[in-house]
């Protein structure tokens, strides 16, 4: 079976996580969300405690460590998620998987191409375009109009790192339900203490569907890195947002315009050369 085939349902799958996370966060504190999701993404993969091998040490505090950038990572995505249009914040997401092959370039010592150069540039000038679908009045209005996209950079900073460790782990005899399973105990352990109350959710189907396509998506792209390399794996993940765009068109009615359009399209085109 091709593997690249089975990207495609992450693919799906995450596009219409984030647009049914963006629709919920209309509800719900951002902090608040990030803390439920954090917790529900452990309880969601318990049923594959059946099939899970306790990894070495070394793997274990390497994905504890992944875990503490996940929780992290969270704040700041659904922060950027609750600012500003799911559309338009999400291309910014993907900006992770430049960082992603760059960190895979410099120290699992895969091979960086010429193309890839270019892609990484197609892909910056796209996330441009897409910041400037509000126009450039003034820099301070400009920053403010994109200051979301901001947050979101730096969750996808934290992502990519993030990434680079799952690697090293899997690389290390790790399986992929194995460090799906551990990651996520470790993050639920760690932000337990801080979930004092159960916030308000505004449909709880909804919400536990969102955990389900985020963590058997992980689940897909783990098993799939574990049998290739990461920039292989990576670039057919640029198409999410294009998955967002067609979600929040059609289930939360955003509008979007040519310059997010042709934004999204040029990052897609950057991400697949990269």
């Amino acid at each position: 079976m091709d593997l690249q085939l089975l990207l495609w349902i992450p693919v799906i799958a995450w596009s219409l996580q984030k647009v049914l996370e963006k629709d919920l966060l209309g509800a719900t504190h951002h902090r608040d969300f990030a803390k439920l999701a954090v917790f529900f993404n452990f309880i969601i993969v318990l049923p594959l405690i059946f099939f899970v091998e306790v990894p070495s040490l070394p793997s274990l505090l390497i994905t504890a460590l992944t875990a503490l950038m996940n929780i992290a990572s969270s704040f700041f995505l659904y922060r950027g998620f609750q600012d500003d249009d799911i559309s338009r914040v999400a291309p910014f997401e993907q900006f992770y998987l430049i960082l992603t092959v760059l960190l895979a370039y410099l120290f699992l010592g895969e091979r960086l191409l010429p193309l890839q150069y270019l892609g990484i540039f197609a892909a910056v000038s796209g996330g441009i375009l897409i910041s400037l679908d509000r126009g450039f009045l003034s820099v301070p209005q400009f920053l403010k109009d994109n200051r979301a996209a901001g947050i979101v950079l730096v969750s996808a900073f934290l992502s990519g790192v993030s990434v680079l460790f799952n690697k090293t782990a899997l690389n290390w005899g790790t399986t992929a339900i194995s460090l799906l399973l551990f990651r996520r105990l470790f993050a639920a352990v760690l932000i337990a203490p801080f979930v004092v109350k159960i916030p308000r959710v505004r449909s709880w189907p909804k919400f536990l569907l969102t955990r389900i396509l985020s963590s058997y998506g992980l689940l897909i792209l783990l098993f799939v890195v574990s049998k290739q390399m990461v920039s292989t794996t990576i670039p057919i993940l640029a198409f999410l947002p294009l998955g967002v765009a067609f979600f929040s068109r059609n289930l939360l009615k955003e509008k979007i315009g040519w310059w997010r359009i042709a934004g999204i399209i040029i990052i897609i085109g950057g991400y697949a050369l990269v």
